[in-house]
């Protein structure tokens, strides 16, 4: 789970149930701490340790904006922002890599966000806007 920068919200990993466990899939949902209201944010998100095995325990990496606005979340060998008012796809940034789960925004927003995939540290810069 992640906190926002203000602690009004906690993003978390949760699996959406299918018929069978090898249909179950992961998404993000966002709680709103003070009216207790819970939704999903993202679904599905890419395949987590929990869908290989009980050992994992890894999700993608999802941090949120510094403001507390969008939630950026490793997707589909990228990132995505995601506008926590809407739910909307804001923009997405391709790395034309996996991701692991280790991923950082740099405090100010602006110095874009780095990350690790299984080989290395990376950075990419987010576009402006």
């Amino acid at each position: 789970p992640v906190l926002s920068p203000d602690g009004r919200f906690l993003a978390y990993a949760a699996r959406r149930d299918g018929t069978t466990p090898a249909t179950s899939e992961t998404g993000l949902r966002l709680r709103n701490l003070a009216t207790g209201e819970d939704r999903w944010i993202a679904w599905p998100i890419d395949h987590d340790g929990q869908e290989g095995g009980y050992y994992y325990d890894l999700t993608p990496g999802y941090r949120f904006t510094p403001d507390g606005r969008a939630l950026i979340l490793a997707k589909d060998g990228g990132f995505v922002r995601i506008d926590l008012a809407s739910g909307a796809l804001i923009d997405r940034v391709a790395t034309g890599a996996r991701l692991a789960n280790g991923m950082f925004l740099t405090p100010d927003g602006a110095g874009g966000i780095f990350y690790c995939t299984t080989a290395t540290l990376a950075h990419v810069s987010w576009p402006a806007g």
